[in-house]
């Protein structure tokens, strides 16, 4: 598995697998839209390639994760993660969620001291993960 920041040519192969995964409550995060037009314009809108990261296997897309920025905050809005069932089988759900975190980590400005996931209740697998990484469950 490879890591690697987010770049232009990758946004529409992103949107689609969102898209794909947003329409199962069990796999969906609360941020984004569903359909892969809409999520396209919603990260059209911030500045997704400057926190992010891509996981790949050989050219297969696995997952990605970006994080929306807020100065006035201080805070970042995670989308995603965003994981195929290929990368589920492959390494596993929570090995990808981690290693695409740790790249977005790397590239947090100073200013965000204060981290936000929203993630459907039904979204156990992430959940759990998001719980282990910290984040409290209604905070914010």
């Amino acid at each position: 598995m490879q890591i690697r920041d987010a770049v232009d040519g990758d946004l529409a192969e992103l949107a689609e697998l969102a898209a794909r995964l947003q329409v199962d409550p069990a796999r969906t995060i609360v941020y984004l839209g569903t359909g892969s037009a809409g999520i396209e314009a919603e990260l059209a809108d911030i500045d997704w390639c400057s926190i992010s990261a891509v996981a790949f296997d050989d050219d297969r897309l696995l997952g990605w994760l970006i994080g929306d920025a807020d100065p006035e905050l201080g805070r970042v809005f995670w989308l995603g993660p965003f994981i195929t069932d290929a990368g589920e089988d492959a390494i596993g759900w929570n090995e990808v969620a981690s290693q695409l975190y740790t790249h977005c980590q790397r590239q947090l400005p100073a200013e965000m001291t204060e981290e936000e996931i929203a993630i459907d209740a039904q979204f156990e697998l992430c959940d759990s993960w998001a719980r282990g990484h910290g984040f409290a469950p209604g905070s914010e």
